[in-house]
């Protein structure tokens, strides 16, 4: 599975520096945020596939976007906790973050 995600994210990353390279905007890539604890239910094998997914796609779009020289928010790394899970700290809901979460990301392109 990690082949298909990293072959995805490549995917993804060139497209979307396909599209805007041309305009001469450099685009800023953001990852996905862990978890939230109380988000909805799934199994233990739900839980475990998904925190799984989350980590490789994160890392994945890392390596392409570091590769690139393309800026990357890792917002992952600003909500997990040991568990690979979130408090909620910077959540709107179950998925999205509030727009405060970024502020603190671009402190460090």
């Amino acid at each position: 599975m990690a082949k298909d995600i990293c072959e995805l994210v490549q995917s993804y990353v060139e497209y979307v520096t396909n599209v805007f390279s041309p305009r001469g905007i450099i685009p800023i890539f953001c990852g996905v945020p862990a978890r939230i604890r109380r988000g909805v239910a799934l199994t233990s094998n739900g839980e475990t596939m998904l925190s799984y997914v989350i980590v490789e796609f994160n890392q994945a779009l890392a390596m392409e976007t570091k590769k690139r020289n393309i800026p990357f928010l890792g917002i992952y790394s600003l909500t997990n906790d040991a568990d690979g899970q979130s408090s909620g700290e910077f959540h709107i809901g179950p998925i999205h973050v509030f727009p405060s979460a970024f502020g603190h990301l671009t402190k460090q392109l």
